[in-house]
């Protein structure tokens, strides 16, 4: 008897909060993580479904690059190997081919986030590991010691380096209770990059788990949500705490920011958007998510 062909798939658990995304350019196509296939979806059409394979064990995180040219997704230790190995594979999503299978991460892969320019891949791991990825040769640019797991990576805007071509970049994280920033530098004595970490100011005593990030719309401030479901604010220029506010019951499981909004999604089954800048923030309109 032949094997049977999948045709297409119907459902999402949700019990991982990294696993979909939006294309950023067609809204239309979704990517999400089911089991270990990478999914790419037309939302018009239920049967248009292609599968990226390559895991061998369940997808943890997926992310998408700024214009849509790659997804990249990570994945729990593998059972196969006698060490956890916890493989990154770069997509490319128009032509649904892997480019790269990134290695050097154990035990299950927490986070990823390409450069606003997608000349970069950012992944974080269980392990504690932080590892740079050049997106043109597939190496290893830079790594981080980070001692603790990293639940949340983003990159910041470019600014203008000391060689013209290469510009500085910024990356944000939370390794445990702290909030971290890597500032990854191109030395042109050295002909390579370097990363300088500066840390986040956190008032004496401030513990929280943090669960989700990004940038206010205005771009100034890094925006933080909590497991008991608050969100924790941060100058960017200065790397200091501003301000906190509760925003939902059941814990924050996720941010972003869309235009001149912020999207919260609680535990208790809400979404809630938010507008402002700086320390002052309104909540503006909410919904219930069914299920």
């Amino acid at each position: 008897m032949d094997p049977m062909e999948l045709e297409h798939v119907i459902g999402f658990a949700g019990d991982r909060g990294q696993v979909l995304c939006v294309h950023p350019t067609d809204h239309n196509v979704m990517v999400v993580g089911m089991g270990r296939n990478v999914v790419v979806q037309d939302l018009r059409d239920d049967h248009s479904q292609a599968f990226l394979q390559g895991h061998d064990e369940s997808v943890s995180v997926i992310a998408v690059s700024k214009a849509g040219t790659f997804v990249a997704s990570g994945q729990q230790g593998s059972t196969r190997t006698a060490v956890p190995e916890a493989d990154v594979l770069v997509w490319d999503l128009a032509q649904k081919i892997d480019v790269y299978r990134l290695r050097g991460i154990r035990d299950c892969v927490t986070a990823l986030a390409f450069s606003p320019d997608e000349m970069f891949l950012a992944g974080a791991g269980a392990d504690g590991t932080i590892l740079i990825w050049d997106m043109q040769t597939g190496e290893v640019v830079a790594s981080v010691g980070s001692g603790a797991a990293c639940k949340t990576l983003l990159w910041g805007p470019l600014e203008a380096g000391a060689s013209a071509r290469r510009p500085n970049y910024t990356l944000f994280g939370t390794v445990g209770h702290k909030v971290d920033s890597f500032v990854m530098s191109y030395s042109v004595a050295n002909m390579h990059y370097q990363v300088s970490e500066v840390p986040f100011r956190l008032p004496a005593g401030m513990v929280r788990d943090y669960t989700g990030c990004c940038l206010s719309p205005c771009g100034t401030a890094l925006l933080l949500c909590t497991s008991i479901g608050e969100i924790n604010v941060f100058q960017l220029d200065s790397r200091v705490y501003r301000a906190s506010f509760p925003v939902c019951s059941g814990g924050a499981r996720h941010m972003c920011a869309a235009g001149p909004y912020v999207f919260v999604g609680g535990g208790d089954g809400s979404i809630k958007r938010l507008t402002g800048s700086g320390s002052n923030w309104r909540l503006d309109a909410e919904i219930a998510a069914g299920g």
